[in-house]
């Protein structure tokens, strides 16, 4: 599967940090002689103030400056940042997302499928494989999840950055498994089936059917799929509830409609087989079509 990710445009992305010029525009206007940069990490000063806040119409000029220093990790630490109420300004205008009171990660880097599995990369345990409500925000975006789901042979008890982490300790078929980088998770379809085996009220509060047209719509595959990967593994965790999701007709008449929306009017680029991050040829995997959207 790696062959068709690469050429989907997923390569390799190491954990990624941010370089800022801290500059305000007048120490750039007497600076405009020099060729120097005076370039700092974003964690120390992330935002430039363009214009006086005390003007309501300049209230939301905050500017996000600066690129991606690969040498650095894109968990930052709130202490970094000069005062509260910077802090809760980034907040309120969508810049970072709160991992806990301490930590943030910056939404620019969010933005793409590379830079979510290099957050999620820099979060787990070491060998941990991405499955569930994770591996769904890797690959289609959307609200942080508040349980970090995992698959691993190890007991993990200690939350993540204040969320509660749920190991699932089975072995998984290499067919279900991708590779973003050197960070394995579960493959689209798997991860819809997960998806649909939370409990109900999981579902709603995560907004997992949401999830699931999504996927359905950026991989093109359908319930059908779905329905036949569960039927495989019976002794799944949850199994009765998937089928049941899948199984409804209002539910795909919904998921239906998700696709539609998110599925492009052809241009998808078929993915089939897998491979690992070396790029060498692995077992074959479920083939599908599937187009990598930065969301």
């Amino acid at each position: 599967m790696g062959t068709g990710l690469a050429a989907a445009g997923i390569q390799h992305h190491a954990a990624g940090g941010y370089t800022h010029n801290r500059r305000v525009p007048a120490q750039q206007a007497r600076a405009a002689g020099s060729t120097g940069h005076d370039d700092l990490t974003l964690a120390e000063n992330i935002y430039e103030i363009t214009r006086s806040l005390s003007e309501p119409k300049n209230s939301a000029l905050y500017v996000l400056r600066g690129k991606i220093s690969y040498s650095r990790t894109p968990i930052f630490r709130a202490n970094q940042i000069s005062g509260s109420i910077g802090l809760r300004r980034l907040i309120n205008t969508g810049a970072i997302t709160m991992l806990d009171n301490h930590s943030f990660f910056v939404n620019v880097q969010a933005a793409s499928t590379q830079g979510r599995a290099a957050i999620i990369q820099s979060l787990l345990p070491y060998n941990a494989v991405a499955c569930g409500l994770v591996a769904s925000w890797i690959w289609v975006g959307g609200d942080f999840p508040r349980t970090i789901d995992i698959i691993s042979r190890s007991h993990f008890r200690t939350p993540i950055y204040g969320r509660a982490i749920r190991v699932t300790n089975r072995d998984i078929p290499q067919e279900h498994l991708s590779y973003l980088g050197t960070q394995r998770l579960t493959s689209p379809v798997r991860t819809a089936c997960d998806l649909a085996c939370l409990s109900i009220s999981e579902k709603a509060e995560e907004k997992a059917y949401l999830s699931i047209g999504r996927l359905a719509g950026i991989f093109n595959f359908t319930y059908t799929d779905c329905l036949k990967m569960l039927w495989d593994h019976p002794r799944w965790p949850g199994h009765d509830e998937g089928v049941i999701c899948f199984s409804n007709p209002q539910l795909r008449a919904i998921l239906d409609a998700q696709r539609e929306r998110y599925l492009p009017s052809g241009n998808a680029t078929q993915i089939g087989g897998h491979t690992d991050q070396r790029g060498k040829k692995g077992r074959k995997g479920i083939s599908y079509d599937a187009k990598i959207q930065n969301q």
